[in-house]
């Protein structure tokens, strides 16, 4: 006996999927879509940003990414290899 199943591809595994009713076919295409989307971004698909005049973005309102090395341990350190040089 010959049945009709639908096959459905997830990207990120190489695999199909059986399925026995074509209803199903679209809710799985969505979310391997967006698992997809989400392997492909690290989980960062969203963030807002802070952007200035000069289009420079941020990642707060401060103006800073919240990354910057505090000025008195930069200065530390620059203090230091000029010791050295």
């Amino acid at each position: 006996m010959i049945t009709e199943k639908h096959l459905v591809l997830n990207a990120l595994s190489g695999q199909y999927t059986y399925l026995e009713s074509k209803a199903d076919v679209a809710p799985l295409v969505v979310q391997y879509a967006l698992e997809l989307y989400r392997a492909q971004t690290n989980n960062l698909y969203y963030r807002a940003a802070f952007v200035d005049e000069h289009n420079h973005e941020f990642l707060n309102e401060n103006g800073d990414n919240g990354t910057e090395i505090p000025a008195d341990l930069l200065n530390k350190a620059i203090k230091e290899i000029d010791e050295i040089l």
